[in-house]
Protein backbone atom coordinates (compact mmCIF):
# COMPACT_ATOMS: atom_id res chain seq x y z
CA UNK A 1 0.00 0.00 0.00
CA UNK A 2 1.27 3.44 -0.95
CA UNK A 3 -0.25 6.72 0.24
CA UNK A 4 0.27 10.02 -1.57
CA UNK A 5 -0.91 13.26 0.06
CA UNK A 6 -1.34 16.38 -2.07
CA UNK A 7 -0.64 19.12 0.43
CA UNK A 8 -0.80 22.91 0.61
CA UNK A 9 1.29 24.63 3.25
CA UNK A 10 -0.67 26.27 6.08
CA UNK A 11 -3.93 24.59 5.15
CA UNK A 12 -6.21 21.96 6.61
CA UNK A 13 -4.06 19.29 5.02
CA UNK A 14 -1.68 19.73 7.97
CA UNK A 15 -4.21 17.68 9.92
CA UNK A 16 -3.76 14.77 7.52
CA UNK A 17 0.03 15.02 7.79
CA UNK A 18 -0.40 14.86 11.58
CA UNK A 19 -2.73 11.84 11.32
CA UNK A 20 -0.39 9.96 8.99
CA UNK A 21 2.46 10.59 11.42
CA UNK A 22 0.37 9.48 14.41
CA UNK A 23 -0.59 6.28 12.59
CA UNK A 24 3.11 5.79 11.74
CA UNK A 25 2.30 5.28 8.07
CA UNK A 26 4.71 5.72 5.18
CA UNK A 27 3.44 8.31 2.74
CA UNK A 28 4.59 10.57 -0.06
CA UNK A 29 4.02 14.28 0.47
CA UNK A 30 3.42 16.30 -2.72
CA UNK A 31 3.54 20.05 -2.14
CA UNK A 32 0.98 21.93 -4.23
CA UNK A 33 1.50 25.54 -3.24
CA UNK A 34 0.39 28.29 -5.58
CA UNK A 35 3.92 29.23 -6.53
CA UNK A 36 4.21 29.32 -10.33
CA UNK A 37 7.99 29.04 -10.18
CA UNK A 38 7.70 25.80 -8.18
CA UNK A 39 5.29 23.72 -10.24
CA UNK A 40 2.14 23.88 -12.29
CA UNK A 41 -1.08 22.71 -10.64
CA UNK A 42 -2.62 21.50 -13.92
CA UNK A 43 -1.87 17.84 -13.16
CA UNK A 44 -3.43 18.15 -9.70
CA UNK A 45 -6.90 19.09 -11.00
CA UNK A 46 -7.37 15.63 -12.48
CA UNK A 47 -7.18 13.97 -9.06
CA UNK A 48 -10.44 15.39 -7.80
CA UNK A 49 -13.15 17.19 -9.75
CA UNK A 50 -13.11 20.18 -7.42
CA UNK A 51 -9.30 20.30 -7.07
CA UNK A 52 -9.64 20.15 -3.29
CA UNK A 53 -6.74 20.08 -0.86
CA UNK A 54 -5.93 17.93 0.88
CA UNK A 55 -6.37 15.09 -1.56
CA UNK A 56 -5.12 11.60 -0.76
CA UNK A 57 -4.45 8.78 -3.16
CA UNK A 58 -4.17 5.29 -1.69
CA UNK A 59 -2.63 2.72 -4.01
CA UNK A 60 -3.51 -0.89 -3.23
CA UNK A 61 -2.74 -4.23 -4.93
CA UNK A 62 0.60 -3.02 -6.33
CA UNK A 63 -0.97 0.12 -7.73
CA UNK A 64 -3.78 -1.54 -9.67
CA UNK A 65 -6.44 -0.08 -7.33
CA UNK A 66 -6.35 3.63 -6.54
CA UNK A 67 -8.66 5.33 -4.05
CA UNK A 68 -8.81 9.12 -4.28
CA UNK A 69 -10.27 11.04 -1.34
CA UNK A 70 -10.71 14.73 -0.64
CA UNK A 71 -12.06 16.68 2.34
CA UNK A 72 -10.13 16.59 5.59
CA UNK A 73 -12.85 14.95 7.67
CA UNK A 74 -13.53 12.23 5.10
CA UNK A 75 -9.83 11.40 4.77
CA UNK A 76 -9.34 11.29 8.54
CA UNK A 77 -12.39 9.06 9.05
CA UNK A 78 -11.39 6.70 6.25
CA UNK A 79 -7.76 6.35 7.33
CA UNK A 80 -8.60 5.84 10.99
CA UNK A 81 -11.25 3.25 10.09
CA UNK A 82 -9.07 1.46 7.51
CA UNK A 83 -5.96 1.16 9.63
CA UNK A 84 -7.81 0.29 12.81
CA UNK A 85 -9.61 -2.52 10.95
CA UNK A 86 -6.29 -3.84 9.64
CA UNK A 87 -5.02 -4.07 13.20
CA UNK A 88 -2.17 -1.64 12.60
CA UNK A 89 -3.42 0.57 15.38
CA UNK A 90 -5.21 -0.58 18.48
CA UNK A 91 -7.08 2.39 19.86
CA UNK A 92 -8.82 2.36 23.19
CA UNK A 93 -12.40 3.55 23.49
CA UNK A 94 -11.19 6.75 25.12
CA UNK A 95 -8.67 7.40 22.33
CA UNK A 96 -11.40 6.95 19.72
CA UNK A 97 -13.64 9.37 21.61
CA UNK A 98 -10.84 11.95 21.82
CA UNK A 99 -10.03 11.55 18.13
CA UNK A 100 -13.59 12.14 16.98
CA UNK A 101 -14.12 15.01 19.43
CA UNK A 102 -11.00 16.95 18.43
CA UNK A 103 -11.41 16.21 14.71
CA UNK A 104 -14.94 17.56 14.72
CA UNK A 105 -14.05 20.43 17.05
CA UNK A 106 -11.43 21.58 14.57
CA UNK A 107 -13.88 21.45 11.66
CA UNK A 108 -17.02 22.78 13.33
CA UNK A 109 -15.87 25.18 16.06
CA UNK A 110 -12.27 26.26 15.57
CA UNK A 111 -12.13 26.88 11.80
CA UNK A 112 -15.18 29.19 11.56
CA UNK A 113 -13.82 31.29 14.44
CA UNK A 114 -10.38 31.51 12.82
CA UNK A 115 -11.94 32.47 9.48
CA UNK A 116 -14.00 35.22 11.12
CA UNK A 117 -10.93 36.48 12.95
CA UNK A 118 -9.07 36.82 9.64
CA UNK A 119 -12.01 38.57 7.98
CA UNK A 120 -12.41 41.08 10.80
CA UNK A 121 -8.65 41.74 10.89
CA UNK A 122 -8.76 42.47 7.14
CA UNK A 123 -11.71 44.83 7.62
CA UNK A 124 -9.81 46.79 10.27
CA UNK A 125 -6.69 47.15 8.14
CA UNK A 126 -8.63 48.14 4.99
CA UNK A 127 -11.08 50.58 6.57
CA UNK A 128 -10.09 54.20 5.89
Amino acid sequence: MHIRLFHKTNSRSQRIVWLLEELKLDYELVFCDNNPSYQSLTHIKHLHRLAKFPTVQIYENNGSDVITLAETAAIADYLSYLFNELGITQLSQQEIQYFYYWKNFAEATLMPDLALKQIFAAIVTRTP
